[in-house]
């Protein structure tokens, strides 16, 4: 049987360990939180990037377009994933603390 591939995405959630469970702690102290971590699907948080960088490689070249007279050279995009792989932007006043992202980089390439 193939062996199926998964990556560990780590979260910080309230502190209530399951009995005979310890919650690793978070760097940066928050009472009464905890980080757990959850193990994901490769195949599944690898859709969830397609998806989601297909859609923001649309959404950027479409404004590009409209750029006018003016050239962009870089755009920098930064999301998060979530407890169950999902990939996507995170909205203003969340206010997660010590919180890591994917940052991805899209550069106009040589004009053809």
């Amino acid at each position: 049987m193939p062996e199926t591939k998964s990556m560990w995405v780590f979260t910080s959630e309230p502190a209530d360990p399951e009995p005979g469970e310890r919650p690793l702690q978070p760097r940066l102290e928050r009472p009464g939180r905890a980080v757990s971590r959850v193990e994901v699907p490769y195949a599944s948080l690898q859709a969830n990037m397609r998806d989601f960088l297909d859609g923001t490689h649309g959404l950027v070249a479409q404004e590009l377009a409209r750029a006018g007279p003016y050239a962009v050279d870089t755009v920098e995009v930064a999301a998060q994933i979530s407890a169950d792989g999902k990939v996507g932007f995170l909205g203003t006043g969340v206010g997660i603390a010590g919180q890591a992202s994917v940052k991805f980089v899209f550069k106009r390439g040589a004009s053809k």
